[in-house]
């Protein structure tokens, strides 16, 4: 069986959404970080200058549009709960002085609309229609320490399979997104 987010089913099977939600988190962070990089805006605190659009805000409205796309067929609850909470995070980013309203509401776009593309690019025919004869594997990428790590998960148990170091990984993604996406 399928389950996910306590005991209910989502609109496609586990395998099917890990590859929607990894490719929306790609999508959006390749637009986001050349951005950084690009616009150059200081911070209303004045750290740094990376300012412009908000990471924080782009993440949480990816996974709240992904968390509508699964569940919000179900109740309109679910995505009510995802998108508020998204929207905190946006304003939590705006009190503590690390952004402005701009770069909110631009990272907010650009996670809805990293996910509203996956989800118009990726087929339809992967939902519970057809008998599922895949395994539940989803691999989950997470950052702690300047060490980024790559772990999959099963039905039972989270393992970890592979930790790099924050270079290595930036290293293969420029590469990937330069040789799949510039030269193509």
């Amino acid at each position: 069986m399928d389950w996910i987010y306590w005991g209910v089913k989502a609109k496609h099977r586990f395998i099917n959404r890990s590859l929607r939600l990894l490719a929306a988190e790609l999508l959006s962070n390749g637009i986001v970080f050349p951005l950084k990089k690009i616009t150059h805006v200081a911070r209303p605190d004045g750290s740094n200058f990376m300012s412009f659009p908000s990471g924080h805000t782009n993440q949480a409205f990816v996974s709240a549009t992904f968390m509508h796309k699964e569940l919000g067929y179900l109740s309109p609850w679910y995505s009510i709960g995802a998108y508020t909470t998204a929207t905190a995070v946006g304003m939590l980013r705006m009190m503590n002085n690390r952004h402005w309203l701009s770069d909110v509401l631009v990272g907010a776009g650009v996670g809805i609309l990293s996910t509203n593309i996956v989800y118009l690019v990726f087929p339809e025919g992967n939902s519970r229609t057809k008998p599922d004869k895949t395994s539940d594997l989803i691999i989950v990428p997470s950052y702690n320490q300047g060490k980024c790590r790559l772990s999959y998960a099963d039905d039972t148990k989270m393992k970890f399979c592979f930790n790099y170091s924050t270079k290595i990984i930036l290293r293969w993604l420029l590469t990937f997104f330069s040789y799949n996406c510039l030269l193509a």
